[in-house]
């Protein structure tokens, strides 16, 4: 008890906001988990009433003494706050904190906004476009004056598209050139590329990795069948057979290949009969699972009657892509609960889509012209009014996030998916149903887990 010594006896004390209650499926096991801290309790039947009545008054002198050992956990895991506490602010502390942190700087590259595939439900716009040498000098230039002014500890380049494959030159090009930077700045260098692998040969795989891009991601929808209907080449020809050799290349130079799986209820089915497929797991492959629903219309994927799947059909789906990938299985044994200080990079300050023309964006959902947040002109970044929306508006500051126990877990949802929300009820269905499915989910597995016994495993902050 020695390490947990708090002056608890004069202070005023309430009930956490971000107290969630769950009780397993079977009915057994009944956890308290908070969202801020993530701190998690499994409590036992014996202490049960105690720990309802304590959180209903935790003044009671009479019952913090009771269970001297449980009053001073409940506080330093941040299930009993000080009456002077306003917890909101601390989210909002905690969201500063993380969008204005310095340690890196992220790019998100499109050396080409053409792509050769025509996928069937692709949101991006059709643009020929590519970065110009003027446009490669100028992200050059921006990214030795963003290390000079804010000297990261890293510096993480995507490559994205359109294909980004389509203009292999430019990406050799920049990346020899962004090696050099961070050689000269003593920045760490990471690079990942996101590709429809139709491109990908042996000798293109053994280059990248040489420019020190060591993770790619390649999409599959399904067996070969399924998938060609949904993601062919321009003229209609399949690409199922060279995709999937691509795969198998990447299997042998890259650190990490994950296999995208982009899914609604047309290709669920489709999807399992894919997993049975052995050649497709690996010890540097993961596979992952990618929900359909419109970024160029309304939510409506998420509603009743649509394709898309409802937070639960997702949430069945998701584990069992999960449980089939061995790597990510060994991953989920330890997997804990996640509380965010924001809910994506596009929340960041030092996060940046850059693509032709040099146009700046903030979100890869996002890459419309109409949809750019500033421009770079000879290395310096000119924001427009949009940056505002992204990085002094936070989408959690208005009702019902700001008054929900389930905010730190999603930090308000994707801010591209609440911009199509028309109401409260589109926003349930898009974001909050999401959040509190994935965090029952999560419960439930750890309470096949977890014994039946107090004290509390808390974790990070809480209010002292």
């Amino acid at each position: 008890m020695d390490a947990l010594k708090l002056n608890t006896k004069k202070e005023v004390y309430k009930p956490s906001n971000y107290n969630y209650l769950y009780k397993s499926k079977d009915g057994f096991i009944q956890l308290l988990y908070n969202t801020f801290t993530g701190a998690l309790a499994e409590i036992s039947d014996t202490d049960k009433e105690y720990v309802s009545t304590l959180l209903r008054a935790p003044n009671n002198q009479e019952l913090r003494n009771r269970k001297q050992d449980i009053f001073p956990i409940m506080v330093k895991s941040g299930f009993l706050v000080k009456e002077s506490i306003n917890e909101l602010d601390f989210i909002r502390l905690r969201h500063l904190k993380g969008v204005a942190s310095l340690r890196n700087l992220s790019l998100t590259l499109l050396p080409s906004r053409a792509c050769n595939l025509r996928c069937i439900y692709c949101f991006e716009k059709e643009v020929n476009e590519y970065m110009s040498k003027e446009d490669c000098k100028n992200t050059l230039k921006f990214t030795e004056i963003q290390i000079k002014e804010i000297n990261p500890q890293g510096v993480f380049i995507r490559w994205y598209g359109g294909e980004p494959l389509l203009r292999f030159d430019i990406i050799r090009d920049l990346s020899e050139e962004f090696i050099k930077i961070c050689l000269n700045s003593k920045s760490e260098y990471y690079s990942d590329i996101v590709t429809n692998g139709y491109l990908l040969d042996e000798a293109t795989a053994k280059e990248l990795v040489r420019l020190g891009i060591n993770d790619i991601q390649i999409t599959l929808d399904g067996p070969e069948e399924v998938h060609n209907k949904r993601r062919m080449l321009k003229n209609g020809e399949p690409t199922f057979k060279r995709i999937k050799e691509s795969i198998i290349i990447a299997k042998r130079y890259f650190n990490t290949v994950d296999i995208r799986i982009n899914s609604d209820r047309e290709n669920m089915d489709a999807i399992q009969d894919l997993l049975e497929e052995d050649w497709l797991y690996g010890e540097n492959t993961e596979l992952s699972v990618g929900v359909l629903r419109s970024y160029t219309g309304t939510c409506n994927e998420w509603l009743p009657g649509d394709t898309g799947f409802t937070s639960g059909e997702f949430f069945e789906l998701f584990k069992m892509v999960k449980n089939k990938s061995k790597k990510d299985k060994d991953k989920s044994e330890s997997r804990g609960i996640s509380v965010k200080s924001h809910y994506c990079g596009a929340q960041l300050l030092n996060t940046y889509s850059i693509g032709p023309n040099s146009l700046v964006y903030k979100c890869a959902a996002r890459l419309d012209p109409e949809d750019a947040v500033g421009v770079i002109k000879e290395g310096r970044f000119y924001p427009n009014e949009k940056l505002v929306e992204w990085l002094v508006k936070p989408s959690f500051e208005v009702e019902p996030c700001k008054s929900c126990k389930f905010l730190p877990t999603c930090m308000g949802g994707c801010p591209s998916v609440r911009k199509e929300c028309k109401d409260i009820e589109e926003l349930r269905h898009a974001v909050c149903n999401y959040s509190i499915k994935w965090l029952d989910t999560v419960l439930e597995e750890k309470a096949r887990k977890l014994s039946k016994k107090l004290p509390l495993r808390g974790k990070k902050e809480a209010f002292l």
